[in-house]
């Protein structure tokens, strides 16, 4: 998708070879990211950085992954093929839990940032957006993994349980309706100010 040496940046920093693994950020960086961006990138902490790079897996998705409507099928030659199945039903739980109706569903977007500096940094495998609310997301099977980055560590056990997927999308959504609010209520004092 990026470019993003993902094996060799993990490799790096486990082996503790910080110059490479710096190296290998800021090489990317200078090739992937406007001349705003890189200027940005200069005057931000890990967050401003963290929101740069999901502006750019925004602008870059992979080609069969439509953040408004996450299953790809492809029909050829009568041969049915279907990929992105997992986020699209991940997609529409997290819509019906918010309540959103069916026709509506492209409202919600969902972002793939897998084996991209956002994942490998912060540690976001992807994130929502809804009514201008950004929700990130790691998803994972390791039950000690650590996401600093993520608003919430979706713990599967079993990806293809959906009834498990199901339980932990109903509190994911929680989690998302609780930030929703927040910047809601943010913005209300902000006009009121």
């Amino acid at each position: 998708m990026c470019g993003w040496d993902n094996k060799r940046y993990i490799e790096a920093r486990k082996s503790k070879d910080w110059d490479t693994a710096n190296k290998l950020v800021s090489d990317w960086i200078k090739k992937n990211l406007s001349e705003e961006s890189l200027t940005q990138w200069g005057r931000s902490n890990g967050e401003g950085r963290k929101r740069l790079l999901m502006d750019w897996a925004r602008k870059n998705q992979p080609e069969d992954w439509k953040p408004e409507e996450p299953l790809f099928v492809k029909i050829d030659n009568d041969k049915v093929t279907k990929k992105n199945v997992w986020g699209s039903n991940l997609h529409t739980m997290v819509a019906e839990h918010l309540g959103i109706a069916v026709e509506d569903y492209k409202a919600l977007k969902l972002y793939t940032t897998a084996q991209t500096p956002v994942d490998t940094l912060y540690g976001v495998d992807g994130f929502f957006e809804f009514e201008g609310t950004v929700f990130t997301v790691d998803v994972t099977l390791n039950p000690n993994k650590e996401s600093p980055g993520a608003d919430f560590v979706l713990l599967l056990e079993d990806p293809g349980n959906q009834d498990e997927l199901r339980e932990k999308t109903a509190i994911l959504t929680s989690r998302f309706e609780e930030a929703i609010e927040r910047q809601q209520e943010e913005a209300a004092r902000r006009q009121v100010a």
